[in-house]
């Protein structure tokens, strides 16, 4: 497998998992093109083991096989692959107790489909399956967590909502409502967003197609709509007509008080630099518009705790110039803007904030799927997957707890992927015993460990069981951690007892299986030393 990318090292988990390690005589590698391949070998009880790296030197990019996808911290998954699904935009969304939700087009069979995690693994529906449905969806929540997905099919604006039980659907406007163009037209780049009072608002671009005697030409519709009043209201926000001109790329965020948030791709000629990213607002009480970047496309929105707007976007389109990925926001009262990474030409890009309102960006570069994240107190770029040719189509969310989640596409296979950086860690207390001095033949009084889950996902414990050079000179009781799962900031507990049967110093590895993408099996060692008994004196 091979990545594509610009000078940068970046050293992805020690993979501590037995499964892993390769004997000194040799190991294998899978990786195609050509380049430098960096290899990290450690020296550990005679075995030589790979340390999995996500190298980038030069323009090549290499990732060593091993059982995770993902650099260090990130945790990737197939979430669907019958078919070719989730090209054409991916949506996520994250519930009040930390579960994904995402909307996606099922592109083999023109459908509309919903994943979610909430019952503990990927369950995956199809909501609409009617037509040539779910191109462009964006998904929200509500304060119950109820889901709601807007989508276009053509010349027509539908969403669908599960606060019933199961799926509901409604037109929202459709093209032949004598509202536009006399010959077609389409709906695209639909965004929702969802108020504290539940009620939902929707951002989106209609096209109108006209056909007369003289000319046949198009115009484009910034349009919103909200169900605020009980009713659906829709208006025209702004519009553009004819050749070279268009509205795309919409993006929605609701503050605290319901007002809606908006960021656009606007064209105005045919002149390339005519492009810019725009901003529309009716928190005054109608709607006020500004351009907030030019020579930009590919804008995305959202709003912190002081309802200021943040837009992460494409910038320096200029000919020749190396395109940037940006951002600009108006918390100081005026647009302040700032680069967020020098890569070059992103096809996709989400943006969110976490409760600290640090901004947290997903996109795609090359063949990767990028983050980027100010959370540090200064941009800090990471790759969550490079694996084929992943990231388009990306959207992003963030949980309650700072969790990062990101559905995206996996061009190569035709794969929804999800990545995540909620990652289980796994610890024990003490990492190593010495029994000391036990009699052959005798036991010792029990060793406690505490193994604890010291990360923010929920840790799921395998087999625990002993190992390495003497395993059958300790013995291991009271198990409280078999096949359990631990959530953050939980704990189990297991004993072990040295029961040496001769003399002599003997070593033993309790080994523990888990979900740890970074070590998923913890080892904590023993140590113990066999004495002969005291002898009885007969004279």
């Amino acid at each position: 497998m091979m990545c594509f990318g610009f000078a940068s090292l970046i050293i992805r988990q020690d993979i501590q998992d037995e499964r892993s390690v390769f004997a000194a005589a040799g190991f294998s590698l899978r990786l195609t093109g050509r380049g430098i391949i960096a290899l990290l070998k450690k020296k550990e009880e005679g075995i030589m083991r790979l340390k999995n790296l996500c190298v980038m030197f030069g323009v090549f990019v290499f990732v060593l096989v091993s059982p995770f996808a993902a650099m260090a911290g990130w945790v990737t998954e197939t979430v669907d692959s019958e078919g070719d699904v989730g090209r054409y935009d991916t949506s996520i969304a994250v519930d009040s107790s930390g579960n994904v939700h995402i909307s996606y087009h099922d592109y083999t069979n023109s459908a509309l489909k919903y994943a979610t995690n909430a019952s503990g693994s990927w369950v995956i529906e199809t909501v609409d399956g009617n037509g040539d449905v779910g191109l462009y969806s964006s998904i929200a929540l509500d304060s119950s967590d109820n889901v709601y997905i807007i989508y276009s099919i053509s010349d027509t604006l539908k969403y669908a909502g599960n606060a019933s039980g199961s799926w509901v659907i409604e037109t929202i406007e459709s093209i032949n409502d004598g509202t536009g163009g006399n010959d077609g037209g389409d709906f695209h780049d639909a965004s929702i967003a969802i108020d504290s009072s539940d009620n939902l608002h929707i951002s989106y671009t209609r096209r109108n197609d006209y056909d007369d005697d003289y000319d046949s030409y198009s115009s484009h519709d910034l349009k919103y709509a909200t169900n605020a009043s009980g009713s659906w209201v829709k208006e025209i926000i702004e519009d553009v007509c004819c050749e070279y001109q268009s509205i795309d790329r919409t993006s929605i965020a609701v503050d605290s008080s319901g007002n809606a948030h908006i960021s656009y791709h606007a064209s105005y000629s045919h002149y390339a630099y005519s492009d810019s990213i725009n901003y529309a607002t009716n928190a005054s009480g109608s709607w006020i518009r500004e351009g907030v970047a030019g020579v930009a496309s590919l804008g995305s929105i959202a709003v912190d705790s002081g309802d200021n707007a943040y837009i992460s976007y494409v910038g320096n389109l200029f000919y020749g110039a190396t395109p940037e990925l940006k951002y600009t926001t108006n918390a100081s009262g005026s647009w302040v803007a700032g680069t967020v990474d020098s890569v070059g030409r992103s096809s996709r890009r989400s943006i969110a904030l976490d409760s600290g309102d640090n901004i947290h960006i997903s996109y795609n570069y090359g063949n990767n799927l990028k983050y980027a994240t100010n959370s540090s107190g200064s941009w800090v770029t990471e790759i969550p997957d490079c694996e084929g040719s992943v990231g388009l189509y990306n959207s992003i969310a963030i949980d309650s707890s700072d969790n990062v989640h990101i559905s995206y596409y996996d061009s190569t296979n035709g794969d929804l992927k999800y990545a995540t950086n909620a990652v289980p860690e796994i610890t024990a207390s003490p990492e190593s015993y010495d029994f000391g001095s036990i009699q052959k033949r005798k036991s010792s009084p029990p060793a406690t460990f505490t193994i604890s889950n010291t990360g923010t996902a929920d840790l799921v414990i395998g087999g625990v069981y002993l190992t390495g050079a003497n395993p059958y000179q300790f013995s291991i009781q009271n198990d409280n951690c078999s096949d359990q799962t631990i959530a953050p900031s939980g704990s189990c507990a297991i004993e072990a007892i040295f029961n040496p049967t001769k003399t002599g110093t003997f070593n033993a590895l309790i080994g523990i299986d888990s979900n740890d993408p970074d070590t998923t099996t913890l080892n904590i060692e023993l140590i113990g030393t066999g004495v002969m008994g005291h002898m009885r004196n007969e004279g």
